[in-house]
């Protein structure tokens, strides 16, 4: 090959890669341009949205038990019956409506004697006889004065026993509607804060999902995956998250 065609393919091969080069460059324009135009359609941002209040709860539930004793059924029943006149008597002095107290029927447990290695005689020993009642109240400061006070019907011979009352929120529902609005709106700052730090603008919703509800004592930290519904105390805190996603606009 002769020194004028090596050259003559010289300068194919360099125009070839300038024109190489220069595609390349109009397409990575266009490759970036195409990307600015659909980033913007596909960008979106996922944010927690968290609200909470103070309630004071309007229910109050206290349940309690008492007990008679004895070899003979009728003299057990009838002790049982002068125990809840005592227990009627005082949660009347208490202001308790009687519709507001709600008695189960009398259970019956029999115990039998037994011989020195536990085998039993079928002898009667006693008869266990149970009555339980509960109250149910708005007036929870007085519901909450029944379980300090019902020493007092200890004192008289009665053999009581009561749980801890229950406090309860009667329109927990509704409270649970607003702060779904409030957890929402606090994730659309969230994103709008977030959206601006890199130059960009919060658009449509996307998805949302709602969280559980933890209803705990005041300042508590306490969490459940499956939500929580604190009884024990009169005022509560209630808590609400929402996942939310939200269209980026450039």
């Amino acid at each position: 090959m002769t020194t004028d065609g090596i050259g003559n393919i010289g300068k194919g091969l360099r125009n070839l890669g300038i024109w190489l080069a220069a595609g390349a460059f109009l397409v990575a324009l266009v490759i970036s341009g195409t990307i600015e135009k659909v980033r913007p359609s596909d960008n979106t941002i996922t944010v927690k949205g968290l609200a909470e209040r103070r309630v004071s709860s309007d229910t109050a539930v206290w349940r309690a038990w008492y007990v008679a004793r004895g070899p003979v059924l009728a003299s057990a029943y009838a002790t049982l019956k002068q125990h809840g006149d005592l227990v009627q008597a005082f949660l009347r002095d208490h202001g308790c409506a009687m519709e507001e107290v709600g008695f189960a029927p009398v259970s019956v447990q029999t115990e039998y004697k037994k011989t020195e290695k536990g085998i039993s005689t079928g002898e009667i020993e006693q008869h266990i006889l149970t009555s339980s009642f509960a109250v149910t109240s708005t007036n929870v400061g007085a519901v909450a004065q029944l379980a300090i006070d019902v020493a007092g019907l200890i004192e008289k011979g009665v053999e009581l026993n009561s749980s801890s009352p229950e406090y309860y929120v009667s329109d927990l529902d509704r409270c649970k509607i607003e702060l779904l609005g409030e957890a929402t709106r606090n994730a659309r700052e969230r994103a709008a804060q977030l959206a601006s730090n890199s130059g960009s603008e919060v658009g449509p919703l996307r998805s949302a999902s709602q969280g559980v509800f933890q209803i705990t004592p005041v300042y508590s930290t306490e969490t459940s995956d499956y939500g929580m519904y604190d009884t024990r105390t009169v005022e509560k805190t209630v808590k609400a998250v929402v996942t939310v996603e939200f269209a980026i606009k450039q």
